[in-house]
């Protein structure tokens, strides 16, 4: 929606900075949202992501995650 208006703001903005050499850029940045882990799996899960030698722990030792 900002690119829409982007020329007529470039413009306001000019006149009043009192300076058209004034460029004007748009960035998007994608936000990653931050999971909450509430459940036993869910937090072995999010564990496991960051180290993957809990799954083999898991499967060596025949673990359950869920109590």
């Amino acid at each position: 929606m900002l690119t829409t208006i982007k020329q007529d703001m470039l413009d306001e903005l000019r006149i009043i900075l009192k300076n058209k050499q004034t460029q004007l850029e748009i960035k998007v940045m994608e936000t990653v949202e931050n999971l909450k882990a509430y459940k036993p799996l869910d937090k072995f899960k999010l564990m496991a992501e960051k180290n993957p030698m809990l799954l083999e722990l898991k499967k060596r030792f025949d673990l359950d995650i869920e109590y």
